[in-house]
């Protein structure tokens, strides 16, 4: 009689302990599941796009259309893209000017920062245009930017912004 309330209690104690295991294991399954679940969201939100403009000729325009039509209320939305002056392992011959310039018909807050710097490149709202920079003859060279755009109150629908890359001989 004992042996059977020994394996009796066993038993019980047995299934308590993988009761407790399961509830334990299911939790971490939901705390898992919510972190990931935030952290898609967020880096969703602050998603870098990397573009790469190649300027190799003089008297150039490249233009980009930037979608933003999904950024909502007061969110903001990080593009980083660089301009170089080769493209695959041609470069560039001459020392060559480019300005970087935008259309901004959505009044969203933009900034421009070169490379880890923190000084907006776009001084002025009104004047959506840089100073002009130089890429280098005959030498690999590559400026990075980061471009931050901040919405308005408004919702945007098929929102762009168009990045422009206007080169000249120096």
């Amino acid at each position: 009689m004992k042996k059977r309330k020994k394996k009796k209690i066993s038993k019980i104690k047995t299934e308590t302990i993988l009761k407790i295991i399961f509830l334990l294991l299911l939790v971490v399954v939901l705390v898992l599941g919510i972190v990931a679940y935030k952290t898609k969201k967020e880096s969703k939100k602050n998603q870098l796009a990397n573009i790469v403009i190649p300027v190799i000729d003089k008297n150039t325009n490249n233009e980009i259309n930037l979608n933003i039509s999904d950024l909502n209320n007061n969110e903001t939305k990080t593009y980083i893209f660089k301009v170089t002056n080769f493209k695959d392992n041609k470069v560039n011959q001459n020392k060559i000017n480019y300005k970087i310039s935008f259309t901004n018909e959505n009044n969203l807050l933009l900034k421009l920062y070169k490379k880890d710097q923190n000084v907006n490149l776009l001084e002025n709202e009104d004047n959506l245009t840089t100073d002009t920079n130089v890429l280098e003859k005959k030498k690999k060279q590559t400026d990075t930017y980061k471009l931050v755009i901040k919405s308005n109150d408004q919702t945007l629908e098929k929102a762009t912004i168009t990045l422009k890359v206007e080169s000249s001989a120096k």
